[in-house]
């Protein structure tokens, strides 16, 4: 902290480049011609003027309206000029009014305090304005809830290196104002001198009020910094995060290109950022080291020991104290709660200078927060009285204090601003439409023998201040609310959360008149100044008056000289060097000049004018609700509570206007790479819950009534509603609403609910092609009864050879998979026979069909079926194989193998899975004599028939395009419309239309070549989900595939000899289901290898030789005892020549079909 008293610590280094600069001796300069200055001031303003008409005319002609008729316009969000009042008058120096005299000592006093008191104008400004936002967001990107996924290694620390300039620059300012207030502590220790004759002639009988007020003002901007950083926890934590940096900077600075000085330069640069700014501690540490400083520079004596500085301070407090009183006590005011935080300031300044402790004082600014439970600082800072006492300058002994204890003291706050609440909104209510009305009423329009009457200006001017004063109050009591169960931690009841948006409405309600209105105000203010101008003059000469029958006063020439001022300062506009000026005049000016009365109706005169000049600041100032960004997380709730409000729709805008008031804060981020980032994810995030909360909530009741009201007529059984027993609610007032602004979009929420019906009509009427008629009554009721006209689907009917549509086949999905078999060769699903002679068959023609009926947007949707179908039937899968009698076996038949693999020469043996075939086949059979492995190999061939659908919808799509594409012609390959456009000079609309139409052409024809493979999407999704231990038992699936392919083989032979039999049910010629599932599932449990290695198809292959080769020989070694063999012997042998040569046929034809489906899932 004592970096900031240091004076001599920031030398300002000057340029080597500049001190080395030379003049280049060839360079020679054109010859301007040179005019007079109020030629070239006289030219540019006529060239700025032209642009304005220019730029005027182009406005009218856009909007082919004229630019005054365009006034009148009642809309709220329509602003096309902006009219604002400018004070035109050569600027005065401070000299310049007051004129200070070498023998009037007081003018001297009054350019001393004046001077330093619009230097801590400029300073607390700049502080506010420059600093205040960039600390209160630090760490903030405008979402509510941080996206997770986002990866944000290194964000902290880039962020704070982002904010290493904002802070040098506040350290810097904060310097600027130590050394500020250590002069204006000298200069007023100074003053209140016994010594002086000054004091003891003047001073002594005055409180010089003005500058105590100043001083509490800049020392409070140092104590908000302080708050600003406790209540922001970022900067702790990216603080941690960016000193780890310097340790691994250290290790290798080299691979950073830096050198160790530069990183301890920074790092010293950096603890004393910390250490002064962003431990939260600078308001105590500035009072620990001036106290220091001052001793060390003065010593005891000067300023620690000077009784009239003490008796002065005190006089001020105790003043103080009872004018916080009643500005407390009165709700309107504006500067009340920063006039109670001066007073706090000041009071720890005295305690730390004069080490006075005073209890009455103290129990007196305790007592106050009884009218002020949380002082309101700036955005969402506050504080609590007693916490800033107990924390900064606690008593040295206990004391009884009312309240006694602060956190029950604010609990019971808070309860009762709850009780309360709803009522005063009622009466802010209350007052809010008269005040409207009266604004509105045709005694405040313009009239010319109005315009000089005096009542008539002052209502004007009283009913601006009305507005800013109700404005003010509504506003103080919504934060107050929010604030003080921040405060508590008492979580805000949702029945208050109506009445907080009812207070929002208010304040942008009385914004939106004062508006609407400043065409006209404007016009009013010259008026109402000049009025205001002559009653303080009047209040002026009255002074005047009553100083001249004094005249022989002791304090005449001062008073003459305080009034003489007072009064050359009122000639012009009133800015801010003449308001300081006549501040301090006016708080020198004694009874002797003005009585009490008099006194105050100068107080008030001017702060009139004030409020009057600058009533555009003031309303912004007390209308924009940019607390709201911190309750973002109240903001869905806030719209569910307005759309549940059929009285308050119309008034939606008022809230909607609301959320753009955080935007003037949230652009002075820093810490990110550009605030326009935070913006966008603050716009985003309350776009979602605007959509999700009234949109979308508002379109399906809209939805829900067309349906309901349509097939209670359609539908006869269907129980009828009774309007005298069930409430009908008029949802057509939801499409009757105005048009809402949120952020930069036009919102109509009729046009919303007509995007949403026509998608929500279109997609039904795809899915139940049958159903159309039930949805054009729906469009012919939404235009009769809301006025909507819901765009018609345009979708083809179904046709003859259509066959089974894609829709129909989602839905009895099951069905399909387990009574149609799979070609994988023709692509064609061929149903089971049954006892009729007719039989069904599925082709990629249907699916074609299907396609044109729907349009391609059902690819998605059925490709989703298949997938959550195929998650189903795997947890059937895994559980088979999880269960101890397959999994047990299936685990020695693999250490079998293992084990064996040499002596089997790496073939695993026929008699083993016959073996594994019968332990299954005894565990039991299921209804119909089927076993547990029958069942398994149905779930395989199901999950094949699945796919062999999604293949066969992957080739119609293929097959759709290549239609689409031989209607476009050769030339287009080559030409492109974009080009042809701007050769012709084609713009806006048109070549967008082009540059679309060039788009459509390209993506038809990427299309015809490559249809998105489903099958290997539906396989993609699958990769790495079954490497966790969990699914173990699943790594044993190949083993259990000889088995299942011995159980195949005979049931496809079945089914094949049934065909030439009379009784063909369930007769079939193929059922490629089964090895395209089989590859499937060794693909996504990654198998293929492993069951490879079982060389089973080889192994087979070798058996059936071996077998027709034992038969052959044993033949043969018969020989000529052949003719011996009777009849049924030699059948026998022919019989089991033919099966084997059966058997190697078909478990070629499988192991071919298993080939090609491998293929499908290659590259995956």
């Amino acid at each position: 902290m004592s970096a900031l008293f240091d004076e001599n610590s920031s030398s300002s280094s000057s340029s080597d480049d500049e001190n080395n600069k030379k003049v280049d001796d060839n360079f020679e300069m054109d010859f301007i011609p040179k005019k007079k200055p109020q030629e070239a001031v006289f030219e540019e303003g006529v060239k700025n003027m032209n642009d304005f008409l220019e730029q005027i005319n182009k406005f009218e002609k856009i909007t082919n309206a004229r630019l005054l008729d365009l006034w009148r316009i009642k809309d709220t969000a329509f602003q096309p000029l902006k009219v604002s009042i400018d004070i035109q008058e050569y600027m005065p120096g401070l000299f310049d009014l007051l004129k200070p005299e070498q023998k009037n000592e007081i003018s001297k006093v009054i350019s001393v305090f004046s001077f330093l008191q619009i230097e801590t104008f400029n300073l607390k400004f700049e502080i506010e304005q420059k600093f205040f936002d960039p600390l209160i967001y630090f760490g903030e990107s405008g979402l509510v809830f941080e996206d997770a996924s986002e990866d944000t290694a290194g964000d902290q620390e880039i962020q704070m290196s982002r904010m290493l300039a904002v802070y040098k620059d506040l350290f810097e300012t904060i310097k600027r104002i130590v050394a500020l207030t250590k002069n204006i502590l000298y200069q007023m220790n100074g003053l209140f001198n016994a010594k002086s004759k000054l004091y003891s002639g003047f001073f002594k009988k005055q409180l010089y009020e003005e500058i105590f007020n100043n001083l509490g003002q800049i020392l409070t901007t140092l104590y908000i910094v302080d708050l600003i950083i406790i209540e922001n926890s970022n900067f702790e934590a990216y603080w941690q995060q960016y000193n780890k940096m310097f340790l691994i900077a250290k290790n290798d600075p080299a691979k950073y290109n830096m050198t160790d000085r530069k990183i301890k330069k920074i790092q010293k640069f950096c603890s004393k950022i910390y250490s002064n700014i962003l431990c939260g501690q600078l308001f105590v540490n500035y009072l620990d080291q001036l106290y220091k400083v001052i001793l060390n520079e003065t010593g005891r004596e000067l300023l620690f020991k000077n009784k009239e500085f003490n008796s002065k301070f005190i006089e001020f407090l105790k003043r103080k104290i009872d004018d916080i009183g009643m500005l407390l006590s009165n709700p309107g005011d504006m500067k009340s709660h920063m006039e109670y935080m001066n007073l706090l300031i000041m009071y720890s300044l005295y305690r730390k200078i004069f080490d006075n402790e005073d209890k009455k004082i103290y129990k007196k600014i305790w007592a106050l927060q009884k009218l002020c439970p949380i002082i309101v600082l700036y955005n969402n800072i506050q504080v609590n009285a007693g916490n800033f006492l107990v924390n900064v300058c606690p008593l040295k002994k206990k004391a009884t204090l009312d309240p006694k204890d602060i956190n029950s003291f604010l609990a019971e706050q808070t309860k009762s601003k709850n009780e309360q609440f709803s009522t005063q909104m009622n009466l802010f209510y209350l007052r809010l439409v008269p005040w409207i009305v009266k604004m509105n009423s045709d005694l405040l329009k313009d009239n010319t023998n109005m315009t000089m009457n005096k009542d008539f200006l002052k209502q004007r001017s009283i009913m601006i201040l009305d507005g800013i004063k109700l404005a003010v109050e509504i506003k103080r009591c919504v934060k107050n609310l929010l604030l003080m169960h921040q405060a508590t931690g008492v979580q805000l009841h949702q029945d208050r959360l109506k009445d907080i948006v009812q207070g929002i409405e208010m304040l942008k309600a009385i914004e939106i008149e004062f508006k609407t209105k400043k065409y006209m105000i404007n016009q009013w203010v010259v008026l109402i100044n000049r009025y205001l101008s002559e009653e303080i003059n009047m209040v002026l000469q009255k002074g005047m008056q009553n100083l001249y029958k004094k005249k022989k006063s002791s304090s005449f020439e001062q008073m003459f000289y305080l009034m003489k001022t007072i009064i050359g300062s009122f000639n012009g506009g009133y800015n801010i060097l003449r308001k300081t000026v006549v501040s301090h005049c006016k708080n020198l000016v004694n009874e002797e000049v003005f009585s009490k009365s008099e006194h105050n109706e100068l107080s008030n005169f001017t702060w009139m004018i004030d409020i009057i000049t600058n009533w555009e600041w003031y309303v912004r100032k007390s209308t924009r609700c940019r607390f709201l960004y911190w309750n973002r997380s109240l903001f869905p709730i806030f719209f569910q509570k307005i759309v549940a409000d059929k009285h308050r729709l119309n008034q939606l805008n008022y809230f909607l206007m609301s959320l753009n008031d955080p935007l003037d804060m949230i652009i002075n981020i820093k810490h990110l790479d550009t605030s326009q980032r935070a913006i966008d994810n603050y716009k985003k995030e309350i776009y979602q819950a605007f959509t999700s909360n009234i949109v979308t909530p508002i379109c399906r009741k809209i939805e829900e009534e067309l349906r309901l009201q349509i097939h209670q007529v359609i539908i006869s059984n269907l129980k009828q509603r009774n309007p005298q027993r069930e409430r009908i609610q008029d949802w057509a007032m939801y499409t009757r609403m105005s048009d809402l602004y949120l952020f930069e979009k036009k919102v109509s929420i009729k046009e919303e609910v007509r995007h949403y019906l026509s998608k929500i009509f279109y997609e039904m009427t795809a899915l139940s092609p049958h159903d159309w008629k039930t949805y054009q009554h729906m469009r012919i009721l939404a235009k009769e009864k809301f006025d909507i006209d819901v765009l018609p689907s345009h979708l083809p009917s179904q046709t003859l050879e259509q066959g089974v549509d894609i829709l129909y086949l989602l839905r009895n999905l099951n069905s399909y998979v387990s009574k149609y078999n799979y070609n994988l060769h023709t692509q064609v699903f061929i149903e089971t026979t049954k006892d009729t002679k007719q039989i069904k068959t599925i082709s990629v023609n249907q699916m074609l069909f299907s396609i044109k009926t729907h349009g391609v947007g059902i690819l998605d949707s059925a490709v989703n079926t298949f997938y959550k179908f195929l998650i189903k039937k795997f947890s059937v899968f895994s559980e088979f194989l999880y269960d101890d009698f397959i999994h047990n076996p299936l685990l020695q038949e693999q250490r079998f193998f293992n084990t064996n693999k040499e002596k089997l020469n790496g073939q695993y043996p026929y008699e083993r899975s016959e073996k594994v075939a019968k332990a299954i086949k005894k565990l039991g059979t299921l209804k119909g004599g089927m076993t547990f492995l029958d069942k398994f190999r149905q779930l395989i061939t199901q999950f094949g028939n699945a796919l062999g659908f999604v293949r066969m919808i992957r080739n119609a799509s293929l097959k759709d395009n290549s239609n689409l594409i031989k209607y476009i012609p050769k030339i287009l390959d080559e030409v492109k419309f974009e080009d042809v456009a701007t050769e012709l000079g084609i713009k806006l609309e048109s070549m967008e239309a082009c540059k679309m139409f060039d788009m459509s052409i390209r993506l038809l024809q990427n299309q015809a070549g490559d249809a998105t493979d489903f099958l290997r999407r539906i396989g993609k999704n699958f990769e790495g989900v079954f490497d966790d231990a969990e699914c173990a038992h699943l790594k044993l699936f190949y083993i259990i595939i000889p088995p299942l392919t011995l159980n195949y083989i005979e049931y496809i032979k079945k089914g094949k000899e049934k065909i030439f039999k009379k009784n063909n049910k369930d007769a079939f010629i193929s059922e490629d289901g089964f090895p395209l599932g089989l590859a499937y599932l060794l693909k996504i449990l990654d198998q293929i290898e492993a069951f490879e290695g079982l060389n089973w198809f080889e192994h087979m292959k070798q058996k059936f030789k071996r077998d027709q080769k034992g038969i052959q020989q044993r033949i043969e070694r018969l020989g000529g005892a052949i003719q011996n063999l009777n009849e049924d012997e030699q059948l026998e042998d022919q019989m089991s020549i033919k099966r084997l040569q059966d058997l190697d046929k078909e478990f070629e034809l499988l192991n071919y079909c298993f080939s090609a489906s491998l293929i499908l899932f290659k590259e995956i």
